[in-house]
């Protein structure tokens, strides 16, 4: 006879704990959203789509005018998203009116010089489609004066080479370790790059046409290193599934997972500014948090300040769990250790070996 009550009273509940959270949300972030969005608004009262933060959050302009920083420490997730899903996809919509996201098929000419060496690291069985995705968004991009890099262990070398296009450049390494090591990988494919400058990006992550040539554009305008993708869009398994089926047509209408301000994902510097801050530290081994740790140290140099693209982020299979990664607790232990100690630290390891 209980359990009735009980059960129509949790459902109200969470109708009313919905309802408020929608209703705050209106009030702190979607009509922040609706500014951005409304294309009848008139100009004066519109905002751009690099403005978007939560409540309680605070982004102020960047280097350039129409980049932002946003002063907090962690990353976070836009809440009109969550609470509104397709506010997610009209966002992503109006993101692609200005930054188009495009996928190619045919070789790249080998440039006569090299502007940017895009550094891709690989591991695992599972997203050699995401990759091959990434190397099409490459291969659309309006500048060609760079080249890609794979570095990867020699057993994924030699099952990627028949798979991926012939306009990379594979940098294998033996597996010291039972564990990937992401960071071994970076360090060597940035002694092979043939740039002054590297791009180093995650193989899941797809860029917008004109990605590669802004970034390499504040790079030769005298930035030792820029982080640039301002909001990383999410798509679910099927809508990545879809994507990849239709050679890059994205057609997700909701979005709840719209992150800002990430450490890591894809960021530029010059090879000089890479060895300055003694390159990515090996002690993490396995993935995750050494994109933080590398960010902390690159932050020290002259750094374009704030981010301007938008990116999306192609799903995978989940390769780690970062509750029970012993690279928290590293991540954590090296962090009472200031950053140019650590900087010393690494250059020190490496001239010892």
């Amino acid at each position: 006879m209980t359990s009735g009550p009980k059960l129509w009273s949790c459902q109200t509940q969470t109708e009313f704990t919905g309802l408020r959270s929608e209703i705050g949300c209106w009030r702190h972030e979607r009509l922040q959203a609706e500014r951005v969005l409304a294309g009848w608004l008139p100009q004066a009262l519109r905002v751009s789509w690099v403005d978007l933060c939560n409540r309680n959050e605070t982004v102020t302009v960047g280097s350039t005018p129409d980049a932002r920083v946003c002063e907090w420490e962690n990353s976070s997730y836009l809440t009109v998203c969550r609470v509104f899903p397709h506010v997610g996809g009209r966002l992503l919509a109006h993101c692609t009116r200005e930054f188009q996201f495009t996928l190619e098929d045919y070789t790249v000419t080998a440039p006569v010089r090299y502007r940017l060496s895009v550094i891709i690291p690989f591991s695992g069985h599972g997203r050699v489609r995401q990759l091959q995705t990434v190397l099409a968004s490459l291969r659309a991009q309006d500048m060609q004066d760079f080249e890609i890099l794979i570095p990867a262990d020699r057993e994924d070398v030699d099952r990627l080479e028949g798979s991926v296009s012939a306009n990379v450049r594979f940098v294998p390494s033996e597996n010291l370790n039972a564990a990937y090591c992401k960071s071994r990988h970076m360090n060597k494919a940035v002694e092979a790059a043939r740039a002054s400058n590297v791009l180093l990006h995650d193989a899941d992550i797809l860029v917008p046409a004109s990605y590669v040539r802004r970034v390499t554009e504040v790079l030769e305008n005298g930035w030792d290193a820029v982080h640039p993708v301002r909001l990383l869009f999410y798509l679910g398994e099927a809508d990545t599934e879809r994507l990849l089926v239709t050679q890059g047509q994205v057609a997700a209408t909701r979005f709840s997972e719209v992150r800002q301000n990430f450490a890591g994902g894809s960021v530029a510097l010059t090879r000089e500014a890479f060895a300055r801050v003694g390159g990515m530290n090996e002690d993490f081994v396995g993935w995750g948090l050494q994109d933080v740790e590398f960010l902390q140290r690159v932050s020290t140099t002259r750094m374009f300040r704030g981010r301007f693209v938008p990116a999306i982020h192609l799903w995978h299979a989940a390769h780690r769990d970062l509750a029970n990664n012993p690279n928290s607790k590293r991540l954590e232990d090296l962090q009472e250790t200031p950053v140019q100690e650590r900087i010393r630290m690494l250059h020190r390891t490496r001239e010892s070996a």
